[in-house]
């Protein structure tokens, strides 16, 4: 979550620990997802190459019932 978390420009170590078998479908103490994390970060990179590879529900809400898309939308991001 914390390659996540950084930036755009870790897209190749997200990429990497996931091909290691980073255990991606951890969630914070708030409910956020990977997916979350990426958007609430601003990181469309990362959050793109997720929603791709990843067999993750991307409709998942975290504990204020937002999705990841709804936190796109409400950072116009």
């Amino acid at each position: 979550m914390l390659a996540i978390a950084r930036d755009d420009s870790n897209l190749e170590c997200v990429k990497l620990l996931l091909q290691k078998g980073a255990n991606y479908k951890v969630e914070d103490e708030y409910g956020n997802t990977v997916h979350h994390i990426a958007a609430l970060n601003g990181n469309n990179n990362i959050l793109d190459y997720l929603a791709k590879n990843l067999k993750i529900e991307l409709f998942a809400r975290n504990e204020k019932g937002e999705t990841p898309l709804s936190i796109c939308q409400q950072l116009k991001n």
